[in-house]
C-alpha cells in the first residue's frame, strides 16, 4: 500500500513536470520556428525542469520495480511475527513429563523426586533477573530457574533434556526420537529460517518455543524456552 502511494505520487510529479515543459517548448517552437527534431530534444534535455522531470520518472520506475521486494519483505516480517506468537503460545503450554515452564521450585522438587546439583545465582543483564541452574545428571535434565530477586522465589525458566532423559513432550516426542517425528508433531510451528535440516528443528522462534537438536536424524537434545532475548 505504502509503495503504491509513493509510486503514484512520484509519477504524478513527473507527469506534471513533463506537461509543463511540453507546453513551454511548444511555445518556444512557435516563436523560434523550431521543428520537432533534434533541436527540440536538445532544448528539452538542456532544460532544468526537463532534467527534474526525468529524474522523477526514473525514481518512479525504481520505486515500482523495488516495491515487489519491499512487499515480499513485509510478508516475511508478518510471517516472522506469527511464528514468534506461535512460539510464545507453544512455550507456555508445552511440557516435558511433569515439567512446565513457570512452575515453582517446590513443584519441581515434588515432581522429580530427586535432589538437583545447584549452580550459583547469576544476574542476567538481558532480562534483569537472577538465574540458577539445576542439574539432574541421572535424569538427563538441566533446568534454569529465575527470580526477580537474588533471594526471591524461583520459577522454571527453561528446560534442556538429553540422554538418559526419557520424558516426553506434550506431543509425545522424546530424546532418541526421529527428526521426521518431530517435524510431523511440530509442523504448524516449524520455523524454516532458524531450522537447519539434519541439525536442528526450531518450533516457534529463538525468542520462544521448542528446539530439537539432531544427529544422524535422531533427537539427541531438546530445549524448551527462549534462546534469545
Amino acid at each position: 500500500m505504502v509503495n503504491g502511494r509513493k509510486t503514484s505520487f512520484v509519477l504524478d510529479q513527473g507527469s506534471n513536470e513533463l506537461f509543463e515543459i511540453s507546453m513551454k517548448l511548444t511555445a518556444m517552437n512557435a516563436k523560434s520556428h523550431y521543428s520537432w527534431n533534434h533541436e527540440w530534444f536538445r532544448a528539452f534535455f538542456a532544460s532544468h525542469h526537463g532534467l527534474r522531470a526525468i529524474a522523477l520518472l526514473m525514481a518512479a520506475v525504481y520505486v515500482f520495480i523495488t516495491s515487489g521486494d519491499v512487499l515480499a519483505a513485509q510478508r516475511l516480517s508478518e510471517s516472522a511475527k506469527a511464528l514468534d506468537q506461535a512460539g510464545f503460545a507453544l512455550m507456555k503450554r508445552e511440557s516435558l513429563g511433569p515439567l512446565r515452564l513457570g512452575m515453582s521450585e517446590l513443584a519441581i522438587l515434588s515432581a522429580l523426586k530427586a535432589k538437583p546439583v545447584k549452580g550459583k545465582m547469576t544476574l542476567w543483564e538481558a532480562d534483569g533477573t537472577y538465574h540458577q541452574e539445576w542439574r539432574y545428571p541421572k535424569l538427563g535434565l538441566i533446568l534454569d530457574l529465575s527470580s526477580e530477586k537474588r533471594s526471591g522465589a524461583k520459577n522454571l525458566f527453561s528446560i534442556t533434556a538429553q540422554a538418559p532423559c526419557r520424558l516426553k513432550t506434550s506431543r509425545s516426542i522424546q530424546i532418541g526420537g526421529s527428526e521426521n517425528e518431530a517435524l510431523a508433531a511440530y509442523g504448524a510451528e516449524y520455523n524454516k529460517e532458524y531450522s537447519d535440516p539434519g541439525i536442528s528443528i526450531v518450533a516457534g522462534s529463538p525468542y520462544g518455543g521448542v528446539t530439537f537438536f539432531i544427529v544422524n536424524h535422531r533427537i539427541f537434545k531438546l530445549f524448551i524456552g527462549a534462546t534469545a532475548e
